[in-house]
């Protein structure tokens, strides 16, 4: 939430003394337009530096909470944003951050307040969707769906293994081609009959 509320603390007030500036002088061309401009490219560089700064000594912290209520996560769990479709947050587009499990029956996340398992066997896609991230472009969701029952669902996951937003956002294919090749190995195609 910090690496929001720092840009916007010190790029809000730029961009209101260039519109303030602009209407005074009535030149809206001018140097009020740069002022505009530049808090918005210095708004989109914050984001991405600041945004994800902690994300190392999170994802330590969080090993240490969750292991400590004695899950075992192995080392391949991805450190991740977590949030529900229903989710919508002010300032974070995430409901949580946590881990992302994949074993043999099932993919996990166990989060600072939400534990959630979904069945490989009621996964059927993986796939990219949008979040407030992706509107400055830096960042997606890969969205794990299926059906549990008659009850679609929806796993929305961001990378927080990078220090950067845009270093997150590469790493999103990496995450997407691991759970595809995931489900693939632990879920094979059956064999056609002769």
């Amino acid at each position: 939430m910090l690496g929001n509320l720092i840009p916007a603390a010190i790029c809000v007030p730029l961009a209101a003394y260039g519109v303030l500036l602009a209407v005074r002088t009535q030149q809206f061309t001018g140097i009020g337009l740069w002022y505009v401009a530049g808090s918005v490219v210095l708004m989109w560089l914050l984001v991405n530096f600041v945004g994800a700064f902690e994300n190392p000594r999170l994802k330590r912290e969080m090993r240490r909470r969750i292991q400590s209520k004695e899950i075992k996560l192995d080392e391949n769990a991805i450190f991740v944003g977590f949030a529900r479709p229903a989710y919508a947050g002010l300032l974070d587009p995430h409901e949580d951050i946590g881990f992302l499990s994949l074993n043999s029956k099932s993919a996990s996340f166990y989060g600072e307040t939400t534990e959630l398992e979904v069945s490989i066997d009621e996964i059927e896609h993986v796939r990219y969707r949008l979040n407030p991230h992706a509107l400055a472009g830096l960042g997606k969701w890969v969205s794990i769906e299926g059906k549990s029952g008659n009850t679609p669902f929806r796993m929305l996951i961001e990378p927080r293994e990078k220090k950067t937003l845009l270093g997150n956002l590469f790493y999103s294919k990496s995450v997407k081609k691991q759970i595809e090749a995931w489900l693939k190995a632990e879920r094979p195609e059956p064999k056609p009959g002769p």
